[in-house]
């Protein structure tokens, strides 16, 4: 898959097992935690690092994308 915004790239990606909502859930406190930066969480006993890229547009802060960082 390609998405474009206002760069594009070829990322994508879910997590086996996981609900979307709690997939969801955990890109969303990520992007509020550490924007623009890597999280490291735990799931099911394994590190998993989860990358997030945050802009602003007039002085509003939005999520540009969050992914696993493998």
């Amino acid at each position: 898959m390609t998405f474009s915004f206002f760069f594009s790239f070829q990322v994508s990606s879910i997590f086996l097992g996981l609900s979307p909502e709690l997939e969801l859930a955990l890109y969303t406190l990520c992007a509020l935690l550490k924007p623009d930066d890597s999280c490291t969480v735990s799931l099911g006993g394994k590190k998993v690092d989860i990358q997030t890229h945050v802009f602003k547009i007039r002085g509003k802060k939005y999520l540009g994308s969050a992914y696993p960082d493998l």
